[in-house]
This record gives structure tokens, C-alpha cells and sequence, in this order.
């Protein structure tokens, strides 16, 4: 299972902060059928906790988070 976890205000506007899924094939993150009706330009992809993009390929043993990036000072 493709466990994906997701922050504010993304979990706000896809109504889930976490969910498991099943895929058959290995697929970029931009392909995750949850996923794919969002765009995740200016959002932290990490990948089993390393950074990755929209193009890193997963399969059903990874754990995605995705963050919003931060600004302060």
C-alpha cells in the first residue's frame, strides 16, 4: 500500500490528511489517481522522507507526504 499524507491546505481541499492506496505498476507521483486533479507545483514532494518531484516513479511500498512550502523570517 501507497500511503500518502498530506498538510494544510492541501488536506482541506482534497478532504483527507491521510489515505492508503493500492497501485499495480510503478507511476510517477503526478499519476496517483488522488493526486492527479491537483496541481502540486509550489508543494514539498517527499518520497519515503527524501525530497523527490512529480516525476519520481513509486510503487506500492513508498510513503509520500506533501508539504507547503514556508516562508518566514
Amino acid at each position: 500500500m501507497v500511503k500518502i499524507k498530506l498538510f494544510s491546505p492541501l488536506s482541506e481541499k482534497l478532504g483527507f490528511k491521510e489515505k492508503e492506496i493500492s497501485i499495480n505498476k510503478e507511476i510517477p507521483v503526478r499519476e496517483i489517481p488522488e493526486l492527479s486533479s491537483i496541481d502540486l507545483n509550489g508543494y514539498i514532494i517527499l518520497v519515503n522522507k527524501r525530497i523527490a518531484s512529480l516525476d519520481t516513479k513509486i510503487n506500492d511500498a513508498n510513503e509520500i507526504l506533501i508539504l507547503p512550502y514556508v516562508e518566514g523570517g
